[in-house]
């Protein structure tokens, strides 16, 4: 087996919307549950020691020899303009091609693990909460992390709505599943998982023989 050096492709430095908001929301929506429900029951102080470590988990060193990580990365951005711009697309990614388009990106390197198998994919995300995203701190989250992983199990239909995300964890603590039904004013996680799917069109998720496929339709298409 040959091994290519993967080198990422310059053309931009993020993900795009599509990408970087359901990646933002299966990790720091795990995070913002927990601190909005458990906060309202304990101190802050006990969320932040208990809750989030001082050290980011270490990941899987990503296996993506063989992958041409280019190709992967201009497939998913040709995929992510199309469902942006309204258009019916469909991409399928293997374990390997999904985590070389992760280790494609600045904002997504060495912060998210993918694997995929049979049905299921696991998602690892470490995130140093601090700087993350929007670059607003928060005095009580200073040197912490999120470290986290979830299971994503697919639906027989196909249907994304259908899928579940069980087996959270948050730095070793077991996380119920229906903490992504409670609402948080008007707002959960599950409602906002909704809310993506239909902003881009969301019509098809399969997890099936260690690759996930995604499809989204036309804007204009009837139900």
């Amino acid at each position: 087996m040959t091994t290519t050096f993967i080198q990422p492709a310059p053309q931009k430095s993020g993900m795009g919307c599509l990408g970087k908001g359901c990646l933002i929301l299966i990790g720091l929506a795990i995070f913002l549950i927990i601190a909005f429900t458990v906060g309202g029951f304990i101190a802050l102080r006990h969320v932040r020691t208990t809750y989030l470590p001082g050290n980011p988990q270490p990941l899987p060193s990503p296996a993506v020899m063989d992958v041409n990580s280019a190709e992967v990365q201009q497939r998913w951005e040709t995929f992510e303009s199309d469902a942006e711009a309204g258009r019916a697309a469909s991409i399928t990614l293997t374990e390997a091609e999904l985590n070389a388009l992760l280790e494609s990106y600045p904002d997504t390197r060495g912060k998210y693990h993918a694997t995929v198998q049979e049905s299921l994919a696991r998602l690892q995300v470490t995130l140093a909460l601090d700087a993350y995203n929007s670059g607003v701190r928060v005095w009580f989250l200073k040197g912490r992390y999120l470290n986290a992983d979830c299971i994503i199990e697919g639906s027989a239909d196909g249907d994304p709505r259908h899928a579940k995300i069980r087996e959270i964890k948050v730095n070793d603590h077991s996380v119920p599943d229906e903490i992504l039904d409670w609402n948080y004013g008007s707002h959960s996680v599950h409602g906002a998982i909704g809310e993506i799917l239909d902003q881009y069109h969301v019509t098809r998720l399969v997890i099936a023989n260690g690759a996930i496929t995604v499809e989204t339709k036309a804007s204009d298409d009837s139900d």
